[in-house]
């Protein structure tokens, strides 16, 4: 489905999304002086006070401000990332062209999905609002965060535990979520909890001609049969459960390889990496983490596991509140539906649930496939401009609760 863009309203909008896309902030080269000075520049036009937060160097938050009229009452956060995944396969379009063909009216440039979408319709509905003439009893903050894309421990991680953000009395968050493949928008309440291991397996060391006993490189052997065996059956619970979706099983995922420089020597130490995330609501993480060191022990007793990450489960938002009630209605007023999933991966939501402030990720942008993070990802201009009106009747009623 097309749509020609015929006001200047949309104009603007499609115009400002284009050239935040065309800003190259690929992981790890990310162009963050170049983002901090078109948003400044959107605050100006827009009259929101703007602040750039150094917590790390040259990882700047930047924090936009719409003070209400009220504003003791809790703020509402609207939170996106500058950051972007890296561009690993050639593409139908220069990834940072932001190339527009006009037949379809799709956008296609990295970070069109996720999240630098999401970052300007907040601005865009708040555009809306200002020539409105609306004014919002709650302050709005909204804020374009460093280093989402690497876990956020440089960003939103550091900058939830400032003085500066606790004073800013959040009482709801929407972060971004994903587009959805029809009318039914997923609302992510929360995430999967993150463990990343080292199982280090040691053995004899000896020339490529020989044939030892007690290798590294067998029990490497031994250990993978293990991990890929599980593995295997929680995919197979997948294909069982059609209703299932990633955040209903355990992911375990090998992600790296370590051992010695010489081609011709047996490896006295194989190091395997391993990838885990572990389901919201799993009772006992203890215990996957004990079936892993009997793994390890069943292959020899000195292979063992280091914990590089090794995060606890963080409690879903609740969706029975006055916040979620005018999120569901106003998704609602447009003809389509929202239902709540756990989120498979890792978001910047997380900080903000660990310390107890609510928040969803939500990216009000329908009937299009998933291509996040994905050669070619792109979105079509329709709906980055429904998702706008989206937002700017969701801040009316959220911006005025009582």
């Amino acid at each position: 489905m097309s749509v020609h863009i015929n006001t200047e309203n949309d104009d603007i909008a499609v115009n400002n999304f284009r050239t935040y896309l065309q800003i190259r902030t690929t992981q790890p080269d990310v162009d963050y002086a170049s983002c901090v000075a078109f948003l400044r520049l959107q605050a100006r036009q827009l009259q929101l006070s703007m602040q750039v937060i150094d917590t790390v160097p040259d990882k700047p938050i930047v924090l936009m401000t719409w003070t209400g009229l009220e504003p003791d009452l809790p703020a509402i956060l609207l939170n996106s990332h500058m950051d972007m995944t890296k561009i690993i396969k050639e593409w139908r379009h220069d990834p940072f062209s932001a190339y527009l063909d006009t037949n379809d009216q799709k956008i296609y440039a990295r970070g069109a999905q996720d999240s630098k979408c999401v970052g300007i319709q907040y601005l865009e509905a708040v555009r809306r609002l200002k020539i409105s003439g609306r004014l919002l009893n709650r302050t709005i903050y909204i804020t374009f965060m460093p280093d989402a894309e690497v876990g956020g421990l440089e960003g939103m991680y550091r900058f939830v535990r400032t003085e500066q953000f606790g004073k800013l009395n959040i009482g709801y968050a929407l972060d971004a979520g994903r587009p959805s493949p029809n009318y039914d928008i997923a609302v992510f309440t929360g995430e999967k909890c993150f463990w990343n291991l080292r199982i280090r397996c040691s053995g004899n060391l000896g020339d490529g001609s020989l044939i030892l006993a007690n290798t590294a490189g067998e029990k490497m052997t031994g250990v993978l049969k293990k991990f890929f065996t599980f593995r295997t059956a929680e995919m197979q619970k997948l294909i069982d459960n059609p209703e299932w979706t990633l955040a209903d099983v355990v992911t375990m995922n090998l992600t790296k390889i370590e051992g010695g420089p010489q081609r011709n020597m047996l490896k006295s130490e194989f190091v395997l990496t391993f990838d885990c995330r572990i389901p919201l609501g799993t009772e006992d993480t203890e215990e996957v983490h004990e079936t892993m060191l009997q793994w390890c022990r069943d292959v020899a007793d000195d292979v063992s596991i280091q914990y590089l990450v090794r995060e606890e489960q963080i409690p879903p938002t609740e969706t029975d509140d006055k916040y979620w009630e005018v999120l569901k209605k106003e998704v609602e007023d447009f003809g389509l539906d929202i239902h709540c999933e756990t989120f498979p991966g890792r978001t910047d939501s997380r900080h903000l649930r660990e310390m107890g402030i609510p928040v969803v990720g939500f990216s009000p942008i329908p009937f299009t496939p998933v291509h996040l993070h994905e050669n070619n990802e792109h979105i079509e201009t329709l709906y980055f401009l429904k998702g706008i009106k989206i937002y700017y009747n969701i801040l009316i009623q959220m911006g005025n609760l009582p």
